[in-house]
């Protein structure tokens, strides 16, 4: 049975804190701001953020410092952070390499990248990618009941799922910059759980179709969502200084 989200994120959770208890007023930095923050923090965190939306970092009144900007091209101070969160923001950009290298250069030796992600080799990830936008935002707005969707600064923003995002694909480019991978989760994201809830039979059409697919390639398509955390290491950080 795959991972819930719940039971995902739970688990990052324990890890963090294990990780931030001997981190004293961590710097954070968050990537794509706009949104809520998914996981928590010690108390004394400095919190700083990026995002290429004013009107979406214009949403996040708990920062002490925030950068309108591109993550894939705008210069970060190099070794700054403590942590940086990246959730749910390397599906929206073009180039998620790009992006990744840059917060990894942004990350303090030893420190720790926390992404989150959609899975683009899953059932869900390829629909997503070939669906179009407008299609989305309806969804958002008439079947998962959010009102602002598609309005400036929120979601759903445009998803290019790039497919140097695939796990695989990544992780090659985690390895070959000399970043360590220290936590990872694939589960089944809870829109599958909340697709199961509204709407039994579309779930019901929805799993025979992905258990018929899983026969057939012999692969799991249903782990729709990842978390991963990073740790680049230090030899890594001062070539990139």
């Amino acid at each position: 049975m795959r991972p819930s989200t719940a039971a995902a994120r739970e688990d990052l959770q324990k890890f963090l804190d294990a990780c931030l208890a001997v981190l004293p007023e961590p710097q954070v930095m968050d990537a794509g701001c706009g949104g809520a923050m998914r996981v928590k923090l010690p108390g004394d965190a400095v919190l700083n953020g990026i995002d290429i939306s004013p009107e979406s970092a214009a949403r996040n009144t708990f920062l002490s410092s925030i950068i309108i900007g591109d993550v894939q091209s705008h210069p970060l101070p190099r070794g700054a952070f403590d942590i940086v969160i990246c959730w749910e923001l390397l599906e929206h950009v073009q180039n998620p390499v790009a992006a990744l290298s840059n917060l990894i250069a942004a990350t303090k030796p030893g420190g720790y990248i926390v992404l989150a992600f959609p899975n683009p080799a899953s059932l869900k990830g390829i629909v997503t990618r070939f669906s179009p936008h407008g299609l989305h935002v309806w969804l958002l707005r008439h079947f998962w009941g959010q009102k602002n969707a598609g309005r400036p600064g929120y979601a759903p923003f445009r998803t290019f799922l790039a497919p140097d995002l695939a796990p695989h694909r990544l992780q090659r480019f985690i390895d070959a910059q000399g970043v360590e991978t220290v936590f990872a989760r694939f589960y089944e994201g809870n829109r599958i759980t909340t697709l199961k809830r509204k709407t039994p039979a579309l779930h019901f059409l929805y799993q025979a179709f992905l258990g018929l697919v899983n026969a057939i390639t012999r692969r799991d398509f249903g782990t729709s969502d990842v978390l991963l955390v990073l740790r680049p290491r230090q030899k890594q950080l001062a070539q990139a200084a």
